[in-house]
């Protein structure tokens, strides 16, 4: 999606469920200054005052609800995979133009159609293509109130429907909804707010939706409060009312009271967080809801149609009825001498006679019918006199519930009450000290002891004072309280690609495909691969592609691969999830299988999650064996119950001597992205362990998840790739591959050499009788392995402060990728000092696990085996120090980033001992980092080590300035930074404003970043029109590229190695930046600048100075050409290869227990690491 800057149009989108006071919300609205629409939809019945929508655009809906094949009343899933990328822009066009028509250019305009809510993502980035930005304002009203509205609506509510579909559609429209709209300013609010405090909704609104509306609420006061009238609300039920309701207290009344605390705190996390839980539910539970409607549906359709041929029945038979009581007996009739009649008559006598029967047994069912409809009237009678009884309880209970708070109230008034209040505040008192105590233990551990922690009090207080002292004590009793709490992951809904690998499996596909979309967890894609199948797969296959599109795809090789791993791995290059289930062609699973298994994934260290599978025969009818029966020899008990561990672990208690996870069917894993290690591994060209070999690399650093549940059934049949194994000399060769991997990334056992081949040797006399020694020796040979011990590379925990935006907080996100990328095990620490930024954490490697308990971490070091562990900011480094114990054998090594420098030197001088004695290698960027080090006298230390970062490269793609609003004559100066004052963000604009004066060019400014001077700034009318706003982008590099030159307005003290600078260059533009840390050797170019670098006043930034050099590079002369010819040759330094050298190099050196460099000198030229010698041994 194409962003767009504040200060453009403004879309107020106005989303809530029908009936649920959207009309009432964008009047008021209307009367802020927000545009309606030219051709709006009239009132009506319900809505006396007027809908306010567009006519244009609720049809314009209703047909894409229709090419969709959902209509506005479906609260199923949207299949919008029906539609080409060529319709999908038609489309678009068509809303454009809608829009067009119905506002034309005005600035600020509201859009209200409830039907918005199931498409959010579709309406909002087309707008944006067009420049408008989009503020969603979602309004909640009591779902017994919309619903009851609705079944009033008779002209409009289908008559099958009742109270539960009713519910079911307010939920999508509200979770939806919430779903779509988290990342964008929104303000949450209720339709009782708008009708009881229209004023302090409307200030709300243009708070936290960012909306600087024309009119002052004083300006419309007389017209909003005559236009809300409580008059126009015909429904009106209470939240008791609501709870008590046996359709509403589930799901519904959990995601009205999560909206009304969103309404009232806005952004609650705790509020997002249980509709999040309510979704993940909701999700679950749809197949069996859709399914259940369908029949109910099917159901109620036929029994309209057989009323309605009942009525047709009865009003012919009432009219033969009238007409046989107006028409003579026949009977009677004079037949005169013509006897040749006689027949004749007597066959219309008999079919009378017939009728009149007939019509008799109609009219005995008729009255049937009759009273079986009055006993269905006294039932529903019955039921309205029970709820109305519900109701009167409700309001016995609110009765009885205003009563104990009048005594409540009385009570504390009370003079025993008062007298016992000491008493009680001694108690909470007492509950305070304890959590206090903790935290002040923790707080004297981590700053090194009781002296120095006197030493930082009494700095404090000579400060800060009492209030100082408190401010710090309450932090760390906020700390002590949130590591004591219970953590609790959110749930998510992850898309699960589901591979089936199939060749002349047609006997079982069936009942392979079926159990699939059996499953209780439907979010997935399956594709179906066929590998030249001669046994009428295809024609099954095509068949459940027909009957689930979209969802189902086939892909049929023209050759065979000769391989089933080739198949994985083709599969797995085309999977869109990120979790994969590679489900067997001639397996099948329990409905419950990924529902059970996707959990497990919440844990981020999670690689691999599995089940007990149940052997099964050819027929699937009798069991041959299970998991925890298969692998009983590595340990009777383990796998009869749940258990989440390492990798190392895993390896240690076997997995190294046999597959622990027997059948792929059992399993799900994350999506590795095959442009990985994994995929130069050679398990695709093995024949019967490269699964092994997979899993093993796959897991590497992370761990692994099991259930006992028997989920999953594995067929063992003559066809069957894993009968006859044991016989084949490949297996044995195999072995060895696996054996040698093992040695050469595990911490394997020191017998395990000997004991594989003694398994082995076992197997191949068992199963094979031709066994001798120098046969066994060609296949396995032990010596051969004994090459690979003290091979292994070191297994590396990455430790971040949190996954937020920083030169320190992404580095390591970035290193962690490289060394991943070289075949290094990798672990990443997310010590969660600051909240998540999903766009930060999306950049680290899908296929490097994620732990966060930096509490536990010497726990969790063993536990994953660590032999490295790189950490990247103070805080951190000063936590690992204080917690590894000594004994503890993992290395660590610290990367300051200009951090150290600015602490208070009180602080500075508790912490920096600590760290430096913990610590292996402490490395710098720049000589500013050396400060503190200086002040200590320790400048020679051999520990100190100097590496200059680099950054990935990555593929240029340029963002074209048209969709940012910049045309192509303008110059653009392109500021990427955390959004903090030091960061200089006003002082950005200030000098571009200058500069745009004195060349009297036009100059825009791009500003990229999250954080409080981004909320501040990006305001409406707080900037110019020529700065635009863009927040949090990954693709940095694409915008310099779009930029003519960079900004880099720091005044941040601990600036040392900026990689926005490394990035700007990257993309061939030079930059203008602070004087500071290495900037000035960073843009150098055998002594040019590739940019311009101006000095601080006293750590202030120099406007004019600042706005003198974007004005010369402006007008594009001969100094700004220097500069961009100088970018390349600077950039050239930033190798990421020499960096991640120089770094293995430190840990390899350390590792052997010596110094990273010699005392002599601090040089950032490390040597890369030796090619041999590099590993570990045991």
């Amino acid at each position: 999606m194409k962003s767009t800057a504040p200060g453009a149009r403004t879309c107020i989108l106005v989303l809530g469920m029908h009936r649920s006071g959207t009309s009432a919300l964008t009047r008021l609205l209307n009367f802020g200054g927000a545009a309606l629409p030219q051709r709006l939809l009239g009132a009506g019945d319900g809505n006396e005052t007027g809908h306010w929508e567009p006519q244009a655009l609720v049809d314009f809906h209703d047909r894409l609800l229709q090419e969709v094949g959902a209509t506005w009343h479906d609260w199923g899933s949207l299949d919008f995979s029906r539609l080409s990328q060529e319709r999908v822009g038609q489309l678009r066009g068509e809303l454009l133009s809608i829009i067009k028509q119905d506002f034309g250019e005005a600035p600020l305009f509201v859009v209200k159609d409830p039907r918005i809510c199931r498409f959010v993502p579709f309406f909002t980035s087309t707008l944006a293509e067009a420049g408008i930005r989009v503020a969603p304002i979602l309004i909640l009203r009591n779902p017994l109130d919309v619903v009851r509205s609705l079944e009033a609506r008779k002209e409009v509510w289908p008559p099958e429907f009742g109270t539960a579909d009713g519910a079911l559609l307010w939920l999508r429209h509200v979770l939806d909804a919430d779903e779509t709209t988290r990342k964008t300013p929104r303000a949450v609010i209720t339709y009782d707010d708008v009708l009881q405090d229209w004023r302090g909704t409307f200030a709300k609104i243009a708070r936290d939706a960012k909306i600087a509306f024309p009119n002052a609420a004083d300006d419309f006061a007389s017209d909003a409060e005559g236009f809300l009238s409580q008059g126009q609300r015909h429904q009106r039920h209470s939240d008791a009312e609501l709870l008590l309701d046996p359709i509403m207290r589930g799901w519904v009344n959990e995601t009205y009271s999560a909206g009304e605390e969103l309404a009232r705190k806005s952004g609650s996390p705790a509020a997002l967080a249980r509709l999040d839980a309510v979704r993940t539910a909701f999700y679950e539970a749809l197949p069996l809801l859709a399914q259940i409607s369908s029949i109910r549906q099917g159901a109620l359709g036929l029994l309209i149609e057989r009323n309605r041929q009942l009525e047709e029945a009865q009003s012919r038979l009432d009219t033969l009825a009238e007409e046989l009581i107006e028409t003579p007996e026949i009977e009677e009739l004079e037949l005169g001498d013509d006897d040749s009649a006689l027949p004749e008559v007597q066959q219309i006598r008999a079919g009378i006679s017939a009728f009149k029967a007939l019509a008799v047994g109609q009219k005995e069912k008729i009255r049937e019918l009759n009273r079986l409809l009055t006993e269905h009237q006294r039932d529903l009678q019955d039921a309205r006199n029970k709820l109305s009884a519900m109701r009167r309880n409700a309001a016995q209970f609110d009765s009885q519930l205003a009563t104990a708070n009048a005594e409540i109230a009385a009570m504390k008034n009370s003079a025993s009450f008062r007298i016992t209040a000491p008493l009680r505040k001694a108690k909470t008192a007492v509950k305070t000290m304890a959590v206090s105590s903790a935290a002040i233990r923790t707080g004297i551990k981590r700053r090194g002891g009781l002296i120095p922690t006197a030493k930082k009090t009494v700095h404090v207080l000579r400060h800060h004072g009492i209030s100082g002292m408190r401010l710090r004590l309450r932090a760390l009793t906020d700390a002590q309280k949130q590591r004591t709490s219970i953590r609790r992951t959110l749930n998510s809904y992850p898309l699960v690609s589901i591979i089936v690998p199939n060749y002349n499996h047609a006997a079982f596909l069936e009942q392979r495909l079926k159990t699939i979309f059996a499953q209780a967890y439907q979010n997935f894609e399956l594709i179906m691969l066929d590998d030249c199948s001669t046994d009428g797969s295809m024609a099954i296959m095509r068949r459940f592609e027909e009957q689930y599109p979209g969802r189902a795809r086939i892909v049929a090789n023209i050759e065979n691969s000769g391989s089933g791993y080739r198949q994985w791995a083709k599969g797995i290059a085309m999977a869109r999830g990120d979790l994969i289930w590679i489900a067997e062609s001639d397996d099948w699973s329990d409905p419950r299988f990924l529902q059970a298994l996707v959990p497990c994934f919440e844990d981020e260290s999670v690689m691999l999650a599995y089940c007990n599978s149940a052997f099964m025969d050819a027929e699937g009818e009798n069991v041959i064996w299970s998991t925890p029966e298969y692998l009983s020899d590595l340990d009777k008990t383990l796998w009869t119950r749940p258990f989440s561990m390492t990798a190392p672990q895993l390896v240690r208690k076997g997995w190294a001597l046999k597959n622990i996870v027997p059948n792929v069917s059992g399993a799900v894993f994350r999506n590795p992205r095959l442009d990985t290690e994994l995929s130069a591994m050679p398990w695709t060209e093995m024949k019967i362990c490269g699964d092994w070999l997979f899993y093993l690399g796959l897991v590497r650093g992370g761990s692994v998840a099991y259930l006992p549940d028997t989920l999953n059934y594995y067929r063992i049949h003559e066809a069957s790739t894993a009968k006859g194994t044991f016989r084949k000399d490949v297996y044995y060769r195999e072995h060895e591959m696996i054996a040698k991997y093992a040695l050469e990334h595990f911490d394997v056992p020191d017998d395990f050499i000997e004991k594989q081949q003694e398994n082995l040797q076992r197997h191949w006399k068992s199963y094979r009788d031709d066994y001798s020694d120098d046969l066994f020796v060609a296949c396995y040979e032990p010596e051969r392995l004994r090459a690979a011990i003290g091979q292994r590379k070191p297994s590396i925990m990455m430790a971040g402060f949190a996954f937020c935006a920083g030169g320190g907080e992404t580095f390591p996100i970035f290193l962690a990728n490289l060394l991943k990328e070289r075949g290094y095990p990798v672990t990443f620490l997310s010590c969660e000092m600051e909240d998540r930024e999903e766009g930060i954490r999306s950049l680290l490697r899908a296929d490097i696990p994620i732990v966060t308990d930096l509490e536990n971490i010497a726990e969790v070091v063993e536990d994953y085996g660590i032999d490295i562990i790189h950490s990247h900011h103070a805080s951190v480094d000063h936590s690992i120090a204080t917690q590894l114990p000594k004994s503890c054998s993992a290395k660590t090594v610290v990367s300051m980033h200009g951090m150290y420098e600015m602490m208070e030197p009180i602080d500075r001088d508790a912490v920096l001992p600590r760290v430096m004695e913990r610590a292996a290698a402490l490395v710098f960027t720049s000589q500013k980092n050396l400060e503190p080090f200086e002040n200590l006298g320790v400048l020679d230390h051999p520990k100190l080590v100097g590496i200059p970062n680099a950054l990935p490269e990555v593929a240029l793609a340029p963002v074209k300035r048209a969709s940012l609003g910049i045309s192509e004559e303008a110059f653009v100066v392109c500021v990427v930074t955390r959004a903090i004052p030091e960061k200089g963000w006003a002082e950005a604009i200030e000098a571009v404003s200058l500069a745009r004066e004195k060349s009297g060019r036009d100059i825009q400014l791009l500003m990229i970043g999250e954080g409080p001077e981004y909320d501040r700034l990006s305001k409406p009318g707080a900037a110019g029109d020529f700065v635009k706003f863009l927040g949090f982008k990954q693709n940095l590099r694409d915008y310099f590229a779009a930029a003519d030159i960079g900004l880099l307005p720091s005044r941040f003290r601990g600036e040392s190695f900026p990689l926005a600078l490394i990035d700007c260059l990257a993309a061939g533009r030079p930059m203008i930046a602070s004087d500071v840390g290495e900037i000035r050797e960073m843009l150098d170019a055998d002594g040019e600048l590739a940019g311009a670098v101006y000095k601080l006043n006293n750590w202030q930034l120099p406007i004019e100075d600042m706005a003198d050099l974007i004005a010369e590079a402006a007008m594009r002369g001969d100094t700004y050409d220097q500069m961009v010819e100088a970018a390349p040759e600077a950039y050239r330094k930033f190798d990421p290869d020499l960096m991640v050298d120089r770094y293995i190099s430190v840990y390899m050196t350390i590792l052997r227990g010596e110094a990273p460099l010699a005392a002599a000198g601090h040089s950032s030229a490390v040597p890369p690491p030796e090619e041999t010698g590099a590993g570990l041994s045991r």
